[in-house]
Order: C-alpha cells, then sequence, then structure tokens
C-alpha cells in the first residue's frame, strides 16, 4: 500500500515539476521523484519502528524528542545518499553527465527532510490510531455478537422446554382417552425432537427443515383436534430456501391452536402463507378464533411463545425486520394475523 503512495506522490511531483519546467527532458523529473520517493519508502519502516518507540507521552517526551532529532539527522543522511545514487545511475543509463551540487544543496535537502520526517511520524501515528481505532470495533462488534448469539441461545433454551411440557401433556391427557393415538404421538414427538436437536446449536435454518418441524407438530395435533381445526398451508416454493430463525413458526401456530382455532366452536382454520418479494420474506399465521381484547400487542408480554420469537427476531434482524399482530376483520373470517417480514437471505 505505502509503495502505491510513494509511486502516486513522485507521480503528481514530476507531472508538476514537467508543466513548469517543460525544458527539461521527461526522464529528469521521472527520475528526480521516483528516486527521492524510493528512498523515503525504503527508510519508512525505520520511520515507522522510531515513531512507535519513541512516543512523545508526558512521562518521556523529553527523551524522545531528542531522539527523533538524532534520526531526522541519520534519515536526512540516508535519504539524500540514496536519492544521489539512484539519480547518478540513472543519469549513467542516460549518458548524461549529473551534478548534485554543494553544501547548499545538502541544506536544501535537509530542510526538506525537517518537514518531511515529522510528517512520516504523524502518518505513522495517524495510521496507528486507525488500526487501534478498528480493532476496538472489532473486538466490540465480536462482544456484541457472543452476546446475541449466547441470548439466542437462552431464548432458544427456553422454547424447547415450553414445547415439550405443553405436548407431554396433551399426550397425558391423551392416554385415558385413546392409548393407540396417544402412542403415536409419542412416536411423532420422538421424530420431532431428534429434528429440531439437529439445529439445536444454530439460530437460523431454511424454511424447509422449519415446515418439515411444523409438519410433525401438525401430526401431533391431529390427536387432540382431529378433524375440529383445518391448517391451511400456502408455501410459496421459491420461500424454502430462505433462512428464518429456528423454530420461528411451531410457536405461532401453537399460540393459534391453543387461543385461536382451537378454541372456535364450529370449524377452526388456521393459515400458513409465505411469500417473497423484493429481497423481503413474508410470513403470516392467520387464525379464525375470537382474536385479542384491546391492544394485540399486549399479548407479546403474556405467551412465552410469542414473546420469546419477537425477542429472537429482534436480535438477529433488528430493524430490518417487522413483527405484526393485528385483529382480523370478520369480513376476512375474524381471528388474529401473526405477520412476520425478514430479509430474505438464501442458504448457501
Amino acid at each position: 500500500m505505502f509503495w502505491l503512495l510513494w509511486t502516486a506522490i513522485a507521480l503528481l511531483n514530476a507531472a508538476s515539476t514537467m508543466i513548469s519546467s517543460p525544458q527539461y527532458p521527461k526522464w529528469m523529473p521521472l527520475l528526480w521523484e521516483f528516486a527521492s520517493l524510493y528512498t523515503v519508502g525504503a527508510l519508512y519502516p525505520f520511520v515507522a519502528a522510531a515513531a512507535r518507540r519513541f512516543t512523545f507521552s508526558k512521562e518521556k517526551w523529553l527523551t524522545s524528542a531528542g531522539a527523533h532529532l538524532l534520526f531526522l539527522f541519520v534519515f536526512s543522511a540516508l535519504h539524500t545518499s540514496g536519492m544521489v545514487g539512484l539519480r547518478a545511475i540513472g543519469y549513467w543509463i542516460a549518458g548524461e553527465p549529473y551534478v548534485f551540487g554543494g553544501p547548499e544543496r545538502i541544506l536544501y535537502e535537509f530542510y526538506k527532510d525537517l518537514i518531511l520526517y515529522p510528517a512520516l511520524i504523524g502518518l505513522t501515528r495517524g495510521i496507528d490510531y486507525y488500526r487501534k481505532s478498528r480493532e476496538s470495533e472489532l473486538r466490540s462488534e465480536q462482544l456484541q455478537r457472543r452476546l446475541i448469539e449466547a441470548k439466542l441461545q437462552n431464548l432458544r433454551g427456553q422454547l424447547n422446554p415450553h414445547f415439550l411440557f405443553n405436548t407431554l401433556n396433551m399426550i397425558s391427557a391423551r392416554m385415558y382417552e385413546d392409548v393407540p393415538d396417544a402412542d403415536r404421538m409419542i412416536a411423532r414427538l420422538s421424530d420431532l425432537l431428534r429434528l429440531t436437536l439437529r439445529s439445536s446449536d444454530e439460530s437460523e435454518a431454511p424454511l424447509k427443515n422449519e415446515l418439515d418441524v411444523l409438519n410433525l407438530y401438525l401430526e401431533i395435533m391431529k390427536g387432540r383436534f382431529s378433524e375440529s381445526v383445518r391448517v391451511e398451508m400456502n408455501i410459496d416454493p421459491n420461500t424454502k430456501g430462505i433462512m428464518v430463525p429456528t423454530l420461528l413458526l411451531q410457536p405461532i401456530v401453537e399460540n393459534a391452536f391453543q387461543h385461536g382455532a382451537g378454541t372456535n366452536t364450529e370449524r377452526g382454520i388456521i393459515q400458513v402463507v409465505t411469500a417473497a418479494h423484493n429481497g423481503t420474506l413474508s410470513v403470516m399465521v392467520r387464525d379464525n378464533g375470537p382474536g385479542i381484547e384491546g391492544d394485540p400487542q399486549t399479548a407479546l408480554k403474556k405467551g412465552l411463545g410469542l414473546s420469546n420469537t419477537a425477542e429472537r427476531l429482534r436480535q438477529l434482524y433488528g430493524e430490518r425486520h417487522q413483527f405484526r399482530l393485528h385483529n382480523r376483520p370478520a369480513s376476512e373470517g375474524g381471528g388474529l394475523e401473526v405477520a412476520i417480514e425478514i430479509p430474505a437471505r438464501s442458504h448457501h
């Protein structure tokens, strides 16, 4: 990177000399500037080391100032010597005599280095400050990411026993009514737990995986609700590969069974709809239950499933998601709709 910097400065300075002094052959300004700047490039690592070794802190600013004054003379001597050597070689190749000049020219070069050396020290300190700032930001981001991952894992850990206890209670009640059906539900629960444990460490999974989990859960729920609740799936095939939070659908559908369509005295209906448009995945779960009295958003504070889902979405996507609850009008069948929008990021 630094050699590109020295090259760019050399080209700019050479172009300026060519414009202001067109009587010189074009190769001369190029040789002058590249000999000077490339010598600076070769010496810069030593200047950077001195800048980092002798910093101007309150305790040792006098010692650092003395050291840098000494290094200034050394830097100027080496800079001038290297520059003269490269220019002499260039002139010799071109078949031209090269005359550097006397003590006045040495003083002139020292005067330029008197400005150049502090500039290089400042460049080094600026780069170091930027790097430390970036490293601090990266450490902060990594810490924040680890905290979010820990929180997501904790939230996920809350959902697993919540779902398990509810399902076991349902199976326990079913044992007294229909033992073969309860046995079937236990088998489905075993399959479901096996499937969810596969992704227990992942915060996201393809929507297809979540649909597999949901279908196993629905198999279990058939034992309890039989034909009293119908589940309609309207899944856009293009959405199946999109990444979604693990255990996204099951808690929402469970809420629809327990507080929505499952309480309908007639025929309960739950609809699960997905769609993708303009880089956004939309997921909607609707039921024809009684809905929610008052502000639907207050329901987030009452049930673990919905509040957990809302918090995980916030942790994963921040401002890039929407999570809405609203009561549907009677003309659409009534009930509650849970609508989610997240960035559509495909599984690779």
